[in-house]
């Protein structure tokens, strides 16, 4: 008797962690989206910019309809999908397009807020692929959930990092090009854009997951080169002619080179 009303209190814990954690999703999707629109509003003095916030419908529409259907592993994928490729991307594109040369670091809409705003991401990710349902019913989901936690939030504060040292450049200006800030920003969208390739490539099925070969070598090469190799160099760049030490994340960087290579060379060399 005991013993059923430990599960029972252990299970009851766990319902709660989810729902709190699908709560802070639906907290942070929305606060990210109201500070996105807000922006373009804020230094172009124009309500139209407000239409930027239906970009999130699709992800919290979809997510939301999961929740009352079947909000598993797979559907917390696809949230994802729709997450970056219609907010998250075109959101931080029109944020630096728009109003990137205007930031102002004395304003509240200034250049520390939106890095705030854009390290949600990794913490929106973190927490949604853990609140999927199935979680619990397959342990293969759960491991296949924590490996991509780590992998994908690590990638993703890559990114966030690299675009905090454009905005840096808006706040303590140390000559920095605007073409290589466009760079940065380009290169750190596509490290978000293949965080969703990432997920895609586990073929997850009736608790059973499937590796789609080519779709990881296909991954490991763009992350390698367009990436990993492009952020590797720019940090080079920006330490040697403007002092700006990130060594962490070279290091990073160079980890991630080797990590890649390997993995395609296993996963051309692996039986199916």
């Amino acid at each position: 008797m005991a013993k059923c009303l430990s599960s029972l209190k252990s299970f009851l814990k766990s319902i709660r962690i989810i729902y709190l954690g699908r709560f802070v999703v639906l907290i942070l999707l929305l606060v990210q989206a109201s500070f996105f629109s807000s922006y373009p509003i804020w230094y172009k003095d124009n309500l139209r910019w407000i239409a930027v916030l239906i970009s999130y419908f699709p992800a919290l529409f979809y997510w939301c309809h999961s929740l009352y259907t079947d909000a598993g592993l797979v559907r917390m994928f696809h949230t994802w999908g729709l997450y970056v490729v219609l907010a998250l991307v075109p959101n931080i594109a029109i944020t630096f397009a728009v109003c990137g040369d205007e930031l102002d670091k004395n304003s509240f809409l200034g250049p520390n807020t939106l890095k705030v705003i854009i390290c949600f991401t990794p913490v929106l990710f973190l927490v949604l692929l853990n609140t999927a349902k199935d979680l619990g019913e397959y342990e293969i989901y759960r491991q296949l959930a924590t490996q991509l936690s780590l992998r994908i939030c690590i990638d993703l504060f890559d990114g966030v990092a690299m675009m905090n040292v454009v905005l840096d450049e808006k706040q303590y200006p140390h000559g920095m090009s605007k073409e290589l800030g466009i760079v940065i920003i380009a290169v750190a969208c596509l490290s978000f854009v293949l965080s969703m390739l990432q997920m895609v490539e586990n073929k997850i099925e009736h608790g059973v997951c499937q590796i789609r070969k080519k779709l990881v070598i296909i991954r490991s090469g763009i992350q390698m080169v367009f990436v990993n190799a492009i952020f590797l160099i720019i940090r080079v760049i920006i330490f040697m002619k403007y002092g700006k030490d990130d060594s962490i994340f070279m290091a990073k960087n160079g980890i991630a080179i080797f990590l890649s290579i390997s993995e395609i060379y296993h996963t051309l060399n692996r039986k199916i």
